[in-house]
């Protein structure tokens, strides 16, 4: 087995293909230290986490009062006539690799993709499609 330092010398690494002597010996960081990191953590910290691990970004102040037939302050009303043609019709022409998940959706469970569950999203999105 060859064995070279690694770049901060701290230790080796094993090019043969076997495990590494230092593994046993590096530091772990547990569930608990998890939780008591998190703890520490401010709203701030936890969305700006979110947002580089995930992607993920919240918008607190536009969170629903628990009133969900009454739009937001931002939502315009679209004219479903018009919109939910218009929405079907760019989903349709997405390619196939893009919309799996929700070409599933349509035939397992059609109501969570339905012009119902369309139309707030257009609302929302200000009939930006």
């Amino acid at each position: 087995m060859q064995s070279r330092t690694d770049i901060t010398g701290s230790g080796s690494i094993d090019d043969g293909g076997g495990e590494c002597d230092d593994v046993d010996r590096a530091p772990t960081f547990t569930a608990q230290d998890e939780r008591r990191e998190l703890a520490t953590l401010s709203v701030d910290e936890i969305v700006s986490l979110q947002t580089d691990l995930r992607g993920i970004t919240y918008d607190f102040a536009n969170l629903s009062t628990g009133d969900s037939n009454k739009p937001s302050q931002q939502a315009t009303k679209v004219n479903p006539a018009v919109s939910l043609p218009r929405l079907n019709h760019i989903l349709a022409e997405l390619p196939a690799s893009e919309t799996a998940a929700y070409r599933r959706a349509v035939t397992e469970c059609p109501s969570l993709v339905s012009d119902e569950r369309k139309l707030p999203f257009l609302e929302r999105e200000n009939d930006d499609i």
